[in-house]
């Protein structure tokens, strides 16, 4: 039973490469690190930096709705449980509210 090497595909170019550089791994793996890794560092920092302003956006945004919320929440705000209170709530400002 044989298996026929031309379909290894990149598994022949390898092999080929690392013949043409003596068998040497570390100067074959330098060859590659000097070819490969430039176009890749430059994908890694876009795509680093879009991550990274994604996140500090959804904080932002995460942020603003909890202060909003709290300012909603607080005390300071017009109560509707109070009904003594000269102030109307903004959900009843159609109601009057005038005293007979």
């Amino acid at each position: 039973m044989s298996y026929p090497l031309d379909n290894l595909g990149d598994y022949n170019k390898v092999r080929d490469a690392l013949h043409a550089v003596g068998g040497n791994a570390n100067v074959f793996y330098a060859q590659i690190e000097q070819n490969a890794a430039p176009k890749y560092v430059g994908v890694g920092i876009l795509i680093g930096g879009a991550l990274a302003s994604l996140s500090f956006w959804g904080y932002s945004q995460w942020q603003r709705r909890q202060n909003s919320s709290r300012q909603v929440l607080s005390s300071d705000s017009p109560s509707c449980e109070n009904p003594d209170d000269d102030v109307p709530h903004p959900a009843h400002a159609h109601i009057d509210t005038a005293k007979e």
